[in-house]
């Protein structure tokens, strides 16, 4: 549909047919993912019968999916007038973004979006509705967590990599935002390999890292921590931050980046009361997240927080739920730092 047909169309009809056109765009991106296209472009142009003798793919149909992405600005096509197995493509700025090792890279991110155990979630979002509980569950009958761990390790493989690569575009943006001179000794808490952590002690010489996290989520963290050369100021521990965080070393602060929003709001509380119970009065609790407004303006933060719905016990919050959360386990909200991200950071005070 182009944009002259769309132009033609009532307020309303534009807006459900760009809705359906945009759903119909996000399947040929996921599948070009799936299928590794723009990585078999890197070296330059390559022909329908390369890309699908590459791909194990149906030259013909595999033409039809490339020119529909060249449509919208994935991909180009160099020769025209040639016959369908000889016409060649190429990548564009867009399509480098779905190579897997590139910085900034959406590769994980759209095959974590592309699979089935997505599609089958979002396909449950009434159930969610009516019921409150996670479309996830009642399909699978296990948590997302679970799922990943024991089913579909490989599916588990790419949430993590989706996951990672997100939270690294985050990185700079939360470490610019606010000053951690203040801090002696920073920990992590489910700062999985450490990325952060280890952003944050390259912009502050002076402060020592902690980084603790499951076993299975800081593996390879400790090889980060060597090639970035900080092993004399960051340590890595071990445990469960539903059970308890470690008490020594003592800590000035602790850090939950992307952490709470998982989980419901009993299960935050035994997070954030076992931060507390190692933080003494007048220390700092850092919560990087991101903050839905308190109005109704339209915010893409709004369907993340369906996501976690659908998919996990969390939810996103605002600016009064977190300091609700905060007073219930023994701190007080001291302020909100906006950041040049869609993610925040809470600061609050052990009281």
């Amino acid at each position: 549909m182009s944009q002259t047909q769309l132009d033609s169309l009532t307020l309303p009809q534009q807006v459900f047919g760009m809705a359906v056109l945009n759903d119909w765009i996000a399947s040929t991106i996921q599948v070009a993912a799936y299928y590794g296209i723009a990585d078999l472009l890197q070296d330059g142009p390559r022909s329908i019968a390369e890309l699908a003798a590459a791909t194990q793919t149906h030259p013909d149909s595999l033409y039809r999916l490339l020119r529909a992405l060249t449509s919208v600005g994935f991909f180009e096509e160099s020769n025209t007038n040639a016959a369908i197995q000889e016409r060649r493509f190429t990548q564009t700025p867009l399509s480098r973004y779905l190579c897997q090792d590139i910085p900034g890279s959406m590769y994980a991110m759209v095959r974590q979006f592309g699979s089935e155990w997505e599609h089958r979630s979002w396909g449950e979002l009434a159930y969610s509705i009516r019921t409150g509980q996670p479309a996830f569950d009642h399909i699978f009958g296990k948590s997302c967590w679970q799922y990943l761990v024991e089913d579909r390790p490989d599916e588990g493989a790419i949430f993590h990599q989706s996951m990672s690569a997100f939270s690294q575009t985050l990185n700079a943006a939360l470490v610019q935002a606010y000053d951690f001179s203040g801090i002696q000794a920073l920990m992590d808490v489910g700062g999985g390999q450490g990325a952060f952590l280890l952003a944050i002690l390259q912009a502050h010489p002076a402060l020592q890292g902690i980084l603790f996290d499951h076993a299975q989520a800081v593996e390879g963290a400790k090889e980060l921590i060597v090639q970035a050369d900080l092993e004399e100021r960051c340590r890595v521990m071990v445990g469960d931050f539903f059970e308890s965080l470690p008490s020594s070393p003592t800590v000035d602060a602790c850090i939950l980046k992307q952490i709470l929003h998982d989980w419901d709001d009993p299960h935050c509380l035994t997070i954030l009361g076992n931060c507390r119970r190692v933080l003494e009065p007048g220390k700092k609790l850092l919560i990087a997240e991101l903050v839905l407004p308190e109005s109704h303006a339209p915010t893409f933060g709004a369907f993340i927080d369906l996501e976690l719905l659908l998919n996990t016990y969390g939810r996103e919050r605002t600016d009064r739920q977190y300091r609700t959360l905060l007073e219930q386990s023994g701190f007080t909200l001291s302020q909100v730092i906006p950041t040049a991200s869609s993610h925040r950071i809470i600061e609050g005070i052990a009281v």
